[in-house]
Protein backbone atom coordinates (compact mmCIF):
# COMPACT_ATOMS: atom_id res chain seq x y z
CA UNK A 1 0.00 0.00 0.00
CA UNK A 2 1.15 3.50 -0.84
CA UNK A 3 1.64 5.91 1.99
CA UNK A 4 1.90 9.60 1.43
CA UNK A 5 5.22 10.99 2.64
CA UNK A 6 5.76 14.67 3.49
CA UNK A 7 7.82 16.89 1.21
CA UNK A 8 11.54 16.55 1.68
CA UNK A 9 11.36 12.95 2.81
CA UNK A 10 14.06 10.88 1.14
CA UNK A 11 11.61 8.51 -0.51
CA UNK A 12 9.31 11.15 -1.93
CA UNK A 13 11.94 13.21 -3.71
CA UNK A 14 11.97 12.47 -7.34
CA UNK A 15 15.09 13.42 -9.17
CA UNK A 16 14.29 14.49 -12.67
CA UNK A 17 16.72 15.68 -15.29
CA UNK A 18 17.33 19.36 -14.79
CA UNK A 19 15.51 19.62 -11.45
CA UNK A 20 17.20 20.98 -8.41
CA UNK A 21 16.96 19.07 -5.13
CA UNK A 22 15.29 20.86 -2.29
CA UNK A 23 16.15 20.57 1.35
CA UNK A 24 13.72 21.04 4.19
CA UNK A 25 15.08 22.77 7.23
CA UNK A 26 13.58 23.77 10.51
CA UNK A 27 11.31 21.88 12.87
CA UNK A 28 8.69 20.58 10.54
CA UNK A 29 8.05 23.93 8.93
CA UNK A 30 8.09 23.93 5.22
CA UNK A 31 10.93 26.25 4.36
CA UNK A 32 12.54 25.41 1.08
CA UNK A 33 15.95 26.38 0.06
CA UNK A 34 17.55 25.44 -3.21
CA UNK A 35 20.76 23.52 -3.12
CA UNK A 36 22.80 24.55 -6.10
CA UNK A 37 25.33 22.36 -7.72
CA UNK A 38 28.42 24.45 -8.22
CA UNK A 39 30.57 23.58 -11.18
CA UNK A 40 34.08 24.74 -11.85
CA UNK A 41 36.01 24.56 -15.11
CA UNK A 42 38.14 21.50 -15.32
CA UNK A 43 41.77 21.69 -16.39
CA UNK A 44 40.96 19.86 -19.63
CA UNK A 45 38.31 22.41 -20.58
CA UNK A 46 40.78 25.24 -19.95
CA UNK A 47 43.47 23.53 -22.04
CA UNK A 48 41.07 22.88 -24.93
CA UNK A 49 40.04 26.54 -24.86
CA UNK A 50 43.69 27.64 -24.89
CA UNK A 51 44.42 25.38 -27.88
CA UNK A 52 41.47 26.80 -29.82
CA UNK A 53 42.50 30.39 -29.05
CA UNK A 54 46.13 29.63 -29.99
CA UNK A 55 45.15 28.13 -33.35
CA UNK A 56 42.96 31.16 -34.09
CA UNK A 57 45.77 33.55 -33.13
CA UNK A 58 48.28 31.72 -35.34
CA UNK A 59 45.85 31.78 -38.24
CA UNK A 60 45.35 35.51 -37.80
CA UNK A 61 49.11 36.14 -37.63
CA UNK A 62 49.66 34.11 -40.81
CA UNK A 63 46.93 36.04 -42.58
CA UNK A 64 48.48 39.32 -41.45
CA UNK A 65 51.86 38.27 -42.87
CA UNK A 66 50.37 37.38 -46.25
CA UNK A 67 48.43 40.65 -46.31
CA UNK A 68 51.55 42.70 -45.62
CA UNK A 69 53.48 40.91 -48.37
CA UNK A 70 50.69 41.48 -50.89
CA UNK A 71 50.35 45.14 -49.89
CA UNK A 72 54.10 45.68 -50.26
CA UNK A 73 54.02 44.13 -53.75
CA UNK A 74 51.10 46.37 -54.71
CA UNK A 75 52.95 49.42 -53.38
CA UNK A 76 56.03 48.62 -55.48
CA UNK A 77 53.90 48.06 -58.57
CA UNK A 78 52.16 51.38 -57.99
CA UNK A 79 55.50 53.16 -57.64
CA UNK A 80 56.74 51.54 -60.86
CA UNK A 81 53.62 52.72 -62.71
CA UNK A 82 54.13 56.23 -61.35
CA UNK A 83 57.76 56.22 -62.51
CA UNK A 84 56.73 55.00 -65.96
CA UNK A 85 54.23 57.84 -66.18
CA UNK A 86 56.91 60.28 -64.99
CA UNK A 87 59.33 59.48 -67.82
CA UNK A 88 56.50 59.62 -70.39
CA UNK A 89 55.65 63.14 -69.16
CA UNK A 90 59.31 64.13 -69.43
CA UNK A 91 59.37 62.80 -73.01
CA UNK A 92 56.23 64.80 -73.84
CA UNK A 93 57.89 67.93 -72.46
CA UNK A 94 61.02 67.33 -74.61
CA UNK A 95 59.87 65.50 -77.77
CA UNK A 96 63.15 66.18 -79.64
CA UNK A 97 65.30 64.42 -76.99
CA UNK A 98 66.86 60.99 -77.46
CA UNK A 99 65.22 58.90 -74.73
CA UNK A 100 65.95 55.36 -75.93
CA UNK A 101 67.80 53.40 -73.26
CA UNK A 102 68.26 49.78 -72.22
CA UNK A 103 68.51 47.84 -68.98
CA UNK A 104 71.93 47.69 -67.29
CA UNK A 105 73.31 50.65 -69.28
CA UNK A 106 73.40 53.20 -66.47
CA UNK A 107 77.18 53.57 -66.82
CA UNK A 108 76.52 55.38 -70.15
CA UNK A 109 74.73 58.09 -68.18
CA UNK A 110 77.42 58.77 -65.56
CA UNK A 111 78.57 61.94 -67.34
CA UNK A 112 75.11 63.30 -68.07
CA UNK A 113 74.76 67.06 -67.49
CA UNK A 114 72.70 68.54 -64.69
CA UNK A 115 70.01 70.63 -66.36
CA UNK A 116 68.41 72.33 -63.40
CA UNK A 117 68.21 75.88 -62.23
CA UNK A 118 68.32 79.18 -64.04
CA UNK A 119 71.98 78.80 -65.10
CA UNK A 120 71.34 75.52 -66.92
CA UNK A 121 71.74 75.84 -70.68
CA UNK A 122 70.97 72.39 -72.07
CA UNK A 123 69.81 71.35 -75.50
CA UNK A 124 67.13 68.68 -76.02
CA UNK A 125 69.66 65.79 -76.09
CA UNK A 126 71.32 66.92 -72.84
CA UNK A 127 67.91 67.43 -71.24
CA UNK A 128 66.97 63.87 -72.25
CA UNK A 129 70.16 62.54 -70.63
CA UNK A 130 69.41 64.54 -67.49
CA UNK A 131 65.85 63.15 -67.41
CA UNK A 132 67.10 59.59 -67.89
CA UNK A 133 69.56 59.93 -64.99
CA UNK A 134 66.84 61.32 -62.71
CA UNK A 135 64.49 58.51 -63.79
CA UNK A 136 67.08 55.75 -63.33
CA UNK A 137 67.99 57.19 -59.91
CA UNK A 138 64.32 57.09 -58.89
CA UNK A 139 64.16 53.51 -60.13
CA UNK A 140 66.98 52.60 -57.75
CA UNK A 141 69.74 51.71 -60.22
CA UNK A 142 72.75 50.79 -58.08
CA UNK A 143 75.33 51.78 -60.73
CA UNK A 144 74.24 55.41 -60.39
CA UNK A 145 74.37 55.51 -56.58
CA UNK A 146 76.99 58.30 -56.37
CA UNK A 147 75.26 60.44 -59.02
CA UNK A 148 71.90 59.91 -57.31
CA UNK A 149 73.34 60.95 -53.95
CA UNK A 150 74.73 64.13 -55.51
CA UNK A 151 71.35 64.93 -57.01
CA UNK A 152 69.48 64.01 -53.82
CA UNK A 153 67.29 61.37 -55.49
CA UNK A 154 66.45 58.20 -53.55
CA UNK A 155 65.59 54.95 -55.30
CA UNK A 156 61.97 53.89 -54.90
CA UNK A 157 62.30 50.29 -56.13
CA UNK A 158 64.62 47.58 -54.80
CA UNK A 159 67.22 46.81 -57.49
CA UNK A 160 65.08 48.65 -60.02
CA UNK A 161 66.00 49.43 -63.61
CA UNK A 162 64.23 50.55 -66.74
CA UNK A 163 64.43 50.65 -70.50
CA UNK A 164 62.72 52.72 -73.17
CA UNK A 165 62.24 51.62 -76.76
CA UNK A 166 61.08 53.99 -79.48
CA UNK A 167 59.14 53.01 -82.59
CA UNK A 168 58.05 56.12 -84.47
CA UNK A 169 56.07 58.15 -81.95
CA UNK A 170 55.34 55.15 -79.68
CA UNK A 171 57.44 54.82 -76.53
CA UNK A 172 57.45 51.55 -74.61
CA UNK A 173 58.72 51.89 -71.06
CA UNK A 174 59.73 48.69 -69.26
CA UNK A 175 60.53 48.71 -65.57
CA UNK A 176 61.74 45.83 -63.45
CA UNK A 177 62.56 45.42 -59.78
CA UNK A 178 63.37 42.65 -57.33
CA UNK A 179 60.52 41.45 -55.12
CA UNK A 180 62.15 40.01 -52.00
CA UNK A 181 58.89 38.35 -50.87
CA UNK A 182 58.66 36.14 -53.95
CA UNK A 183 62.36 36.14 -54.88
CA UNK A 184 61.44 37.14 -58.43
CA UNK A 185 62.18 40.07 -60.71
CA UNK A 186 58.88 41.82 -61.34
CA UNK A 187 58.22 43.68 -64.63
CA UNK A 188 55.79 46.34 -65.74
CA UNK A 189 55.42 47.63 -69.30
CA UNK A 190 53.83 50.97 -70.18
CA UNK A 191 53.24 52.09 -73.77
CA UNK A 192 52.41 55.65 -74.79
CA UNK A 193 52.12 57.56 -78.03
CA UNK A 194 53.76 60.98 -77.97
Amino acid sequence: RYQHQPYGHADSRRQRAGSMPMKISGGGKRQCRLVRKERAFSLIEVLVTLVIISVAALGTAGLQTVTLRINNGALLESQAATLAQDIVERIRANPDGAYATVFDAANLLLDAPVCEGPAADCDSVEMAQHDLVDWKCALGVAALANVCDERGIAGQLPDGDGSITVAGNTYTTSIRWFDSASGLTMPIVFTASI
